[in-house]
Order: C-alpha cells, then structure tokens, then sequence
C-alpha cells in the first residue's frame, strides 16, 4: 500500500501539481520525514543542468526501485532521462568523470603502445637513444592529434545536443498547439450548443444561457 501510494505522490511532484515542494532538495527532507529511505532525481539529457526537466522517486526498498520510478516519470513528460542524483549524491557528474579519466588512461596507453610499435617498426632498439627520441616524437604527435579529435567529437557533440534541444522544443510547440487547437474546438462546441439552445427555446442569452 505504502509503494502504491508513493508512485501517485511521485507523479504529482514530477508535474509540480498538488505539492509545495519546488526542487529536489525541498522534495528529499520530505520524503526523508515519512520513512523513504532512497530518493532519486532523473533529468531529461536535453536540459541536463535545468532542474525543471526532471522527475523524482523514492523507495523503501532499494535505490534501484528509486531511480526506475523517477526516470518513469521524467521520461513520461520529458525525453532521453538519465539518473542525476541518488539522494543527495550527483552520480551523473561523477560517471561522466570516471568515463573521461577512463578515457584519458585509454587513450595514453593506446598513444604509448602506438609509438612503441611503430618505431620498433622502423628498426630502432627498445632502450637505445634512437628509440626513445622516436618514441617521444611519436607520442607527442599522436597526442596533438587524439587533442584535435577531441576538440572535433566535442563539437559534434554540441551540435547533437543542440539538435536535440531543438527536437524537443519542437514536441513540446506541437503537443502546446495540439491543446490549443483542442481547447478551441471545445469552446466551438459549446458556443454551438448553446446557439441550438437559445433557437430552440430551451435557454434565455444572459439569463440561463
């Protein structure tokens, strides 16, 4: 019953409906207070640093349990929702680091198993002043160019994100128009009945009508 009432409570809050509560933070000091002990925060990857793209959960279960309920209501009124936060620990800047360091070690150790094998390639000794001047030379050419690379896959990836900022801009216009055009055809609806109505006798204008 209480993992019932939870899920309704969380999707109130992701919809900002019904709750005094405006962020995350407000939000976990509350649910700390009835007994939740995890709390997850998802945020759609489009507006990943805007708190207003985001759903909430919490569990007395599992963190697991946490974070699937909060990406269930961040991914029902936002796009491609990621886990931001478990409780109060940022999780989603800390594994973009670890994957950057990973990347970074990678990276230098691909550039010195390169250098390595190319000037063998070429004919210098492992251990002779030869070898390590070609060595050298190699890797710093090699990590200019892995630099530019990175410079460029940065780029593109600003313009995909910008590109899926601009898709979801492009949703949230339609389904806006989409209510618009709903409600005006409702009013369209009622101003003909009540039209029917006044010629019909079964209403006075300003009156009943």
């Amino acid at each position: 019953m209480k993992k019932v009432l939870l899920l309704i409570f969380a999707g109130l809050l992701v919809t900002s409906c019904g709750t005094s509560y405006s962020n995350y933070q407000d939000w976990t000091s509350g649910v700390y207070t009835k007994g939740y002990k995890y709390s997850s925060e998802a945020r759609s990857l489009n507006n990943i640093n805007s708190s207003q793209h985001a759903g909430w959960g919490a569990s007395v279960y599992s963190q697991s349990e946490a974070n699937q309920i909060a990406l269930q209501y961040c991914n029902k009124n936002f796009y491609s929702c990621v886990i931001y936060k478990e409780g109060y620990t940022n999780v989603y800047e800390q594994r973009q680091r670890e994957k950057a360091e990973a990347e970074e070690r990678q990276l230098i150790s691909n550039i010195k198993d390169k250098a390595i094998a190319e000037c063998k390639e070429i004919g210098f000794s492992e251990g002779s002043t030869e070898f390590a001047d070609c060595n050298l030379k190699l890797s710093t050419l090699y990590k200019e160019e892995a630099i530019e690379e990175k410079k460029i896959r940065a780029a593109e990836e600003q313009a995909e994100a910008a590109a899926r900022q601009a898709r979801a801009a492009e949703a949230q216009a339609k389904a806006a128009q989409q209510q618009a055009a709903a409600a005006a055809w409702r009013n369209n609806q009622q101003m003909m009945q009540k039209g029917m109505d006044m010629v019909t006798g079964r209403c006075t204008l300003g009156i009943d009508c």
